[in-house]
């Protein structure tokens, strides 16, 4: 430019600023600029335009659904999963897991772990998801049954090995075993019911045999007084620990006597349930029979009394072999410190309630609540009730963990009471076996049955037995 001083060029450059324009996944703004030298010549104007990626949506990701496996079958392998971007930029993904281990490290078993994978794109912008990792133990299945089955002449169980038996063949074998019979409650003091091979099978016609009309049995849980076997009704006749007159002659009335024959059975035919260490908490799942597959949304809690752990911890050890020989002392009137009868029999009827029908212990749901025997602090009147199908009869087991008076009612599907039964004595675990009265409508007739207790209502549904 000719226009400078001593030849050199010089002018001004000034630059306007456009508006920023958004068309996408980016961002921009021109910038034009006006040369004007000394002699106030202008160049054509310069733009320039100044780009950049903008983006405020977040990535899309997706975690899976939460996960629960067994230890047999390995550790899970979680894959960081693709997060997808709106403007296609590079997403990273993020694992952070609760106890801040690495995400494919083992996990804990028993514990819920919480993994959440963040994803974050160029833009900064963020989302996040989480999910649960619960590993079960696989602790080997146990098969246990309850008093209610072994008092079923019909009753046909799975077995520890996979085979099917009769609740008669498992308590033959159970006696056959120690040596056709056994001594429930203490010798040394005297106070002990005998149980014999032939209250099981000296009869021809399996359902004449007395432990079908000892069991299911009931009453309060109590020490036993004196000696009792079956056969000489000199020994039960006043009514203790066998129902001496009526219909009921001849079923046992203590409950915890009853208890404790239906875990001897069970520990007879499965002699690995002895070494079960005993937990106040404890869930068990399903198996298919002669497996250790677990069946799924079959988990149910049990409970046994912390203070019966603290006994027997400070006794040998808190095992189910431990609580037997426990039940027998309680039985026998011998030293069981601070223990009520009632504790003993609830943690009795937990082991043979838990492992029912064959199942295998996994860790307690964490997002359940629960409500201990003594605690008082949840009151229900839950029970359940069987068999289903009914046809003459209902069996109740209460499920509520207290004493109370119990009124039993029976309504049909329009609500019309049929029936009345009052229990004065109903506590945790009983089962009281009702003979229906009422005349059946038809086949697959629906009915209802309410319990009634001091501080709870509970209904349940049944239905009759096609004939």
């Amino acid at each position: 430019d000719n226009c400078g001083v001593n030849g050199e060029t010089s002018g001004t450059l000034a630059g306007v600023a456009g508006d920023v324009v958004t068309n996408g996944c980016t961002q921009y703004i021109d910038y034009t600029f006006n040369i004007t030298d000394d002699c106030g010549n202008q160049a054509e104007p310069v733009v320039i335009r100044v780009t950049r990626l903008f983006d405020e949506t977040p990535p899309t990701l997706t975690c899976p659904s939460d996960i629960e496996v067994f230890d047999c079958d390995g550790d899970p392998v979680i894959d960081i999963p693709i997060a997808y971007d709106n403007c296609d930029q590079d997403v990273s993904v993020t694992p952070i897991r609760s106890d801040g281990l690495a995400l494919n490290d083992p996990f804990p078993v028993g514990e819920t772990v919480t993994v959440t994978f963040t994803a974050e794109d160029d833009c900064g912008n963020q989302s996040s998801c989480s999910f649960t990792v619960l590993v079960n133990s696989c602790e080997s299945p146990h098969c246990t049954y309850t008093q209610g089955f072994y008092g079923n002449l019909n009753g046909v169980a799975c077995t520890p090995g996979g085979g099917g038996a009769m609740a008669q063949d498992i308590m033959v074998a159970a006696l056959t075993n120690v040596g056709g019979e056994f001594n429930f409650g203490s010798l040394s003091t005297g106070n002990y019911f005998l149980l014999k091979l032939s209250d099981i099978n000296a009869n021809p016609i399996p359902a004449q045999n007395n432990i079908f009309k000892m069991l299911p049995g009931g009453g309060t849980p109590r020490k036993l007084v004196g000696f009792a076997t079956y056969d000489v009704y000199a020994t039960w006749a006043d009514n203790d620990p066998l129902n001496a007159t009526f219909r009921s002659k001849g079923r046992i009335n203590n409950n915890l006597l009853s208890q404790t024959i239906t875990l001897f059975f069970n520990l007879q035919m499965d002699t690995a349930l002895n070494s079960v260490v005993l937990e106040s908490t404890f869930a068990t799942v399903d198996v298919e029979c002669g497996t250790d597959t677990p069946i799924p949304d079959t988990t149910q809690i049990f409970n046994i009394p912390q203070s019966v752990i603290n006994y027997l911890d400070m006794n040998g050890g808190a095992t189910v072999a431990n609580l037997f020989i426990l039940a027998n002392h309680a039985l026998g009137a011998e030293y069981i410190g601070s223990l009520s009868h009632s504790d003993i029999n609830q943690a009795v009827d937990a082991i043979n309630r838990g492992y029912d029908r064959c199942r295998m212990k996994v860790a307690v749901p964490t997002e359940e609540t629960y409500t201990d025997s003594f605690s008082g602090s949840i009151f229900t009147a839950d029970f359940k009730v069987y068999p289903v199908p009914f046809k003459d009869y209902i069996t109740i087991q209460y499920l509520f963990h207290y004493q109370s008076d119990v009124e039993i009612q029976i309504f049909d599907a329009r609500g019309l009471l049929l029936m009345t039964t009052n229990d004065k004595d109903a506590y945790y675990g009983k089962e009281i076996r009702i003979n229906t009265t009422f005349n059946m409508v038809g086949r697959d007739a629906i009915y209802y049955v309410k319990v009634i207790s001091k501080t709870g209502v509970s209904i349940k549904k049944i239905v009759a037995m096609s004939y």
